[in-house]
């Protein structure tokens, strides 16, 4: 195999990998191949726009369409070789493999072509309705106390060399197997990863196998999706059979969902914050800007003081300790490294300004992460607690109004706006939010933007804003377009220009 490196301040799209077509199809079961396996591969890929000349298209049925609509595109784009189900006569001057089901080979041939890149790898994969993304940042934080970790999210992934905005929590597996070779190359020895439970129902972690799988928490999330609360728990365990021979189980013993996975596998790795579990919290002292509680490991114990917020906030960490405590980072290195944690963009972010007023930007788009981030503002709020908050179109509509009802118990004011309605009709997702809503005032405002400032124009000193929903993201979807949007950054130029 050939390696041709391109590199600006560190790995860019013209890194190439090439590879024998024999070599790709390596344990792949194949029904024909019309045409020379000798020749050179450049690429694997499933979406046409893609293909650059020398690579592999593999014509995949997807949710909404057939792969076999593109093969012409991705011919034009240079494509020499096809996978799919069925021989094409009418198909020139590229080599056809055919196969039973051109889904169900992606990621073994996506693995031979990067050589198996998660083997050497300690892997670690996250999975939960809420607190992935925290608990990746911090479990990387603790591991790099040893080694270089590289990391895969929904905010950003992060190769040992080169950091780029994610797209995906979890990306198409044939990304997944490129991404995993450059952390290699990067020099990571870890690799944390968020696992969604989309990525696992569309095998985008196929061939990718996990040191470490966490399971954090399961709520009410993705019904649009998997349309019960089973389907939705039935593909987040899928991770399960991800795990490498002898693979650590984390779990949560704070959630039904925890315990329960702890009766199927005894041997699980427990964290909480009661006594019981393998790694708890406990003397727990919550302030405004930071949490005080002592770490408990086995027989070790040690005050922590870390800057994060909330009850919510201590499990995340909990979590990453399990993981990386289980992997052979010191109790020593754990506690000094917890003073040290880093912010999270997006999550419980603070807006800092001149009016005696607390303004919080957080991803919560769910119900339990929205409860709990009210939930633990409310009890550090002196003043009145406002929300601004929408829910995003075409997913899950039975949430709307339990989001609504949050609004309703814990704050003082609500300002409903858009957030990311898509195709969808602004004005119904917000008559389902208001179905939640029967005793605290609310204004509907539509643009983000004229929201956040009216919250403002609202706030007097000992107020707290939540601007909810958005986070880190800096778009808006609406009517197939992708407007820039940014919480953070209208929130800041507001206040700086009052």
């Amino acid at each position: 195999m050939s390696l041709r490196l391109y590199t600006n301040n560190g790995i860019d799209n013209n890194r190439r990998w090439s590879m024998k077509l024999k070599k790709v199809l390596k344990d792949v079961e194949t029904i024909q191949v019309k045409g020379s396996k000798e020749i050179e591969i450049t690429g694997v890929f499933t979406h046409s726009a893609v293909v650059f000349p020398g690579s592999i298209f593999i014509a995949q049925k997807g949710h909404h369409t057939h792969g076999n609509h593109y093969i012409q595109n991705a011919i034009q784009n240079g494509a020499s070789c096809i996978v799919l189900d069925m021989y094409n006569p009418f198909l020139k001057k590229v080599t056809q493999v055919i196969v039973e089901d051109p889904s169900l080979v992606v990621g073994k041939m996506c693995s031979n072509f990067f050589e198996n890149p998660s083997e050497p790898l300690t892997m670690i994969g996250i999975t939960g309705t809420c607190g992935k993304t925290s608990v990746s940042y911090f479990t990387k934080h603790l591991l790099e106390v040893e080694s270089l970790t590289g990391i895969i999210g929904t905010i950003e992934t992060y190769t040992g060399l080169k950091t780029f905005k994610s797209s995906h929590t979890t990306p198409d597996v044939c990304s997944l197997m490129k991404i995993l070779k450059e952390m290699r190359v990067g020099g990571c020895k870890n690799c944390v990863m968020e696992v969604s439970s989309h990525g696992l129902d569309q095998k985008r972690v196929d061939e990718v196998y996990f040191d470490v799988v966490a399971f954090l928490n399961i709520s009410h999330e993705h019904l649009d999706y998997h349309k019960t609360m089973k389907e939705y728990q039935q593909a987040k365990e899928k991770l399960l059979q991800h795990r490498k021979k002898d693979g650590i189980v984390v779990v949560s013993s704070d959630n039904p969902w925890g315990r329960e996975l702890k009766k199927k596998i005894p041997e699980a790795v427990t964290f909480g914050l009661e006594d019981g579990a393998d790694i708890f919290a406990e003397k727990i002292e919550l302030k405004k800007d930071c949490s005080t509680f002592d770490l408990c490991v086995d027989d070790e114990r040690k005050q922590v003081t870390i800057p994060h917020v909330g009850t919510f906030s201590i499990q995340n960490f909990l979590a990453a300790v399990a993981i990386s405590y289980s992997l052979g980072i010191s109790f020593e290195d754990i506690a000094h490294r917890a003073a040290t944690l880093p912010p999270v963009s997006g999550r419980m972010e603070k807006i800092e300004n001149n009016l005696g007023i607390t303004i919080i930007v957080d991803y919560a788009h769910k119900v339990e992460a929205l409860q709990t981030v009210v939930k633990t503002l409310k009890e550090t709020t002196k003043g009145k607690m406002i929300i601004v908050f929408g829910c995003g179109g075409e997913r899950d509509r039975e949430k709307r109004p339990l989001m609504g009802e949050i609004a309703n118990r814990y704050c003082d004011i609500a300002i409903l706006t858009n957030d990311n309605p898509r195709n969808e009709n602004p004005i119904e997702i917000i008559e389902q939010i208001k179905k939640g809503i029967s005793t605290i005032p609310y204004e509907v405002i539509y643009a983000r933007k004229d929201a956040i400032g009216r919250a403002i124009e609202l706030a007097k000193k000992g107020d707290t804003i939540l601007i909810a929903g958005k986070g880190h993201e800096e778009g808006q979807e609406i009517s197939g377009q992708r407007i820039y949007s940014s919480d953070r950054t209208l929130a800041r130029d507001m206040v700086a220009a009052l």
